[in-house]
């Protein structure tokens, strides 16, 4: 999608005119005009100073960034990546804490122990008031999570945004944190971190994954594959890396990144 149809698209939305778009911004009405028209290049100046008064980036406006997409589904899509961001941020930003504070710990405990005993027969155990409440579990030793782990393992639930979920396309009960046990991924993730994960049985080369092999409990590793065969790769280079037969490992879910709440 070019620049000229999303200036059009935001201009219109916004319900101004191309004079008083230009007399706004300090922009001839003419020159507006032609780049709705695709007719000039918009320079940098005014580039950013439409971004600015849209209130989006200028690769959004420009066309670069979602180019395939729709004016509409691209500004949505921007929308839900600025979320996105803005929740990584404050995650990082409270890293350094040492505990979660009392009252939330509190809270957090209370919502597990609630789910465990109030819907033990259901499919995913949180109710109607914790939809954005994920389970941490302390391990995973079953391949089926979802009737064994999470209602032995589970330590407590912490959030998660909606705007994960629709980033990432998948539904609310196929997500989870897990805490790591070993320094098998140091550094890139260490002993009691904590990692969100989405529940899927393939992942993509280098990507980093649960995995159980041999029935043991299930551990993060880096995955590559290699004539049909599984190659587990720790981060940790003091660690040797692990050739399986498929037949031998699971692959339970995708780790998307390291969770930076406080830990409890």
């Amino acid at each position: 999608m070019q620049f000229k149809d999303r200036l059009q698209y935001f201009r219109l939305k916004k319900g101004i005119s191309e004079k008083d778009l230009g007399e706004t911004l300090s922009i001839t009405e003419s020159s507006i005009r032609l780049y709705e028209r695709g007719k000039s290049s918009v320079n940098l100046e005014h580039l950013n100073k439409l971004a600015d008064f849209f209130k989006v980036s200028p690769k959004l406006l420009l066309g670069t960034l979602f180019p395939e997409l729709s004016p509409e589904e691209a500004e949505n899509s921007f929308h839900i990546l600025q979320e996105f961001i803005e929740i990584r941020q404050r995650e990082i930003s409270i890293e350094c804490s040492p505990d979660l504070s009392s009252a939330t710990e509190k809270k957090l405990e209370q919502s597990s122990a609630n789910s465990k005993s109030q819907h033990q027969d259901s499919i995913w155990p949180l109710g109607p008031g914790a939809q954005e409440m994920v389970p941490v579990l302390s391990k995973i030793t079953s391949e089926n999570i979802l009737k064994n782990d999470l209602f032995h393992n589970t330590e407590f639930c912490w959030p998660l945004s909606k705007s994960i979920v629709t980033m990432y396309g998948c539904e609310l009960p196929d997500y989870f944190y897990m805490r790591m046990e070993g320094d098998g991924m140091e550094p890139t993730i260490a002993d009691q971190d904590i990692v969100l994960v989405n529940r899927q049985l393939e992942v993509a080369h280098n990507e980093l994954a649960i995995i159980q092999y041999f029935n043991e409990n299930a551990t993060v590793r880096r995955i590559s594959y290699s004539e049909g065969r599984i190659v587990l790769y720790p981060d940790n280079k003091s660690f040797a890396s692990q050739t399986l037969e498929k037949k031998d490992c699971r692959v339970l879910g995708k780790v998307l990144w390291k969770a930076y709440y406080a830990r409890p």
